[in-house]
């Protein structure tokens, strides 16, 4: 999927010597693109009363993109809190090995019900590629 360096930057942190560091840049990023995928779904809402188009969502859908990424927004914020606690002569927490790949996943589900254009800029935003 698109967001795969997303993905890959997330879970590179369970195998980075300074994991402390890429923890915290994945917390940043993880939030950086939910924000953007949940700015881009409410710049492309239908006006109400207009017919399917393949280039904005309906009401329905953005309810669909919001319930990927509240629980995506949530998990970040508790990854935040892992990482402030993270003592540093520590080895990486198994909490945040395993809840990399849950941000990831709900990320890019949410990513994918956003029609082509609107992942492009999703993608723009991040500073992703394509």
């Amino acid at each position: 999927m698109r967001l795969c360096a997303l993905l890959v930057l997330l879970v590179s942190v369970g195998c980075a010597s300074s994991g402390r560091h890429l923890a915290t840049v994945s917390v940043v990023s993880a939030h950086a693109t939910a924000a953007a995928v949940q700015d881009t779904a409410d710049a492309i809402l239908c006006p109400p009363n207009t017919p399917d188009t393949p280039v904005c969502l309906s009401p329905e859908e953005r309810k669909a993109v919001a319930a990927k990424l509240s629980p995506a927004f949530g998990l970040t914020g508790q990854l935040a809190q892992l990482v402030k606690d993270w003592p540093v002569t520590a080895p990486v927490p198994q909490a945040i090995l395993l809840m990399l790949p849950q941000i990831s996943a709900l990320l890019n589900e949410a990513f994918g019900l956003l029609p082509g254009t609107a992942q492009d800029r999703v993608i723009a935003l991040t500073g992703g590629v394509q």
